[in-house]
């Protein structure tokens, strides 16, 4: 009985020691995980006042390019319901308008100023130059992000949009457009000829509708490249037909 009591005690301190050590070792592990967790939050507030200090010094530049030039300031309203673009030379007003639709031109009020002026959004923290002639945009316009890197090209003729193209923030294309042989009186933004790029720059969708096809088509693309859909339309732009390979 005695030998028993013993062994059951040797068994005891086994395990008993065995839950210690477990117990130490999650605790360990549990102090590096808060310790890693700290160091991270910490290392996220040192860097948010660079980050910060970094858009303020952005910001200061792009005032200190237009200054005593002609510069269009541009900022979406409370509502968020269009955006509101007031133009400014040397400091002065001299006109405003808003933008409900695309790059439409609406409640003019003023004068629109001829010739090349700078522009800088607020709201999406871009900046650019584009070009002005009797009251509408015309010829080449140039939007960049924040660090420099080309957002958005486009060419416009007596206010009509004739040439666009947007791109991500590391420069890889993201949409095409060319609205010169546009088809003509159809209720459709995606007319004339178009792409639609994927993140890693393989093609989402195209589409093609001009005057000189007589009609066109639309198609939607996975991730794989393969063809997922087609639209066909008639030289009225009229759909047609709907394809989808692979199925019946």
């Amino acid at each position: 009985m005695y030998r028993r009591r013993k062994d059951k005690w040797e068994n005891f301190k086994v395990w008993f020691t065995l839950i210690i050590v477990v117990i130490l070792a999650v605790l360990i592990f549990a102090s590096k995980w808060v310790e890693n967790a700290i160091n991270k939050l910490m290392q996220r507030a040192i860097a948010y006042p660079k980050i910060h200090q970094l858009e303020e010094q952005n910001r200061r530049n792009l005032s200190r390019i237009y200054q005593g030039k002609v510069v269009r300031r541009i900022l979406m309203n409370p509502n968020r319901t269009h955006a509101e673009s007031r133009i400014y030379n040397d400091g002065e007003l001299v006109a405003q308008f808003s933008t409900i639709k695309g790059d439409e031109i609406e409640n003019l009020k003023g004068v629109l100023p001829e010739g090349q002026i700078g522009f800088i959004n607020e709201t999406k923290e871009t900046y650019g130059q584009e070009r002005y002639r009797k009251g509408k945009r015309h010829g080449e316009y140039a939007e960049y992000y924040s660090n420099g890197v080309l957002y958005r090209r486009a060419k416009f003729y007596e206010g009509k949009l004739m040439e666009n193209e947007i791109f991500y923030f590391d420069g890889t294309p993201r949409r095409i457009e060319d609205f010169k042989d546009a088809l003509r009186f159809v209720d459709d933004p995606e007319v004339g000829y178009g792409r639609i790029y994927y993140r890693d720059g393989s093609l989402m969708y195209e589409w093609k509708l001009t005057n000189l096809l007589k009609g066109g088509y639309k198609k939607s693309y996975n991730k794989e490249g393969r063809l997922v859909e087609e639209k066909v339309y008639d030289n009225m732009g009229d759909l047609v037909e709907v394809i989808k390979p692979g199925r019946p």
